[in-house]
C-alpha cells in the first residue's frame, strides 16, 4: 500500500502511474531473493520534482523509487 502523506506537492499527479508500477514491481520480486513482498506499507512523505516534464518520465522515476522501497 502506498499513501500520499505529502502536502502541496506539485506534479505529484504526474508521477502517480509510474510510482504504482515501481511498487508493483518491487512487491512481485521482493528484495533479495524475488520473493513475493507481503505486508508492507510505504508512505511519502516528501517530494521533489523537476519542473520540466522530461525529468518525471517513467524512466527517471521508475528506478529510483524501487531502490528507495527496496532500501527501506
Amino acid at each position: 500500500m502506498i499513501l500520499d502523506d505529502t502536502k502541496g506537492v506539485q506534479y505529484l499527479q504526474d508521477i502517480k502511474d509510474s510510482v504504482t508500477t515501481a511498487f508493483q514491481e518491487v512487491t512481485q520480486g521482493g528484495v533479495l531473493a524475488e520473493e513475493t513482498l507481503s505486508n508492507a506499507c510505504f508512505f511519502i512523505k516528501d517530494v521533489k520534482l523537476h519542473a520540466d516534464s522530461i525529468h518525471r518520465g517513467a524512466g527517471q522515476i521508475i528506478p529510483p523509487t524501487k531502490r528507495t522501497m527496496k532500501a527501506a
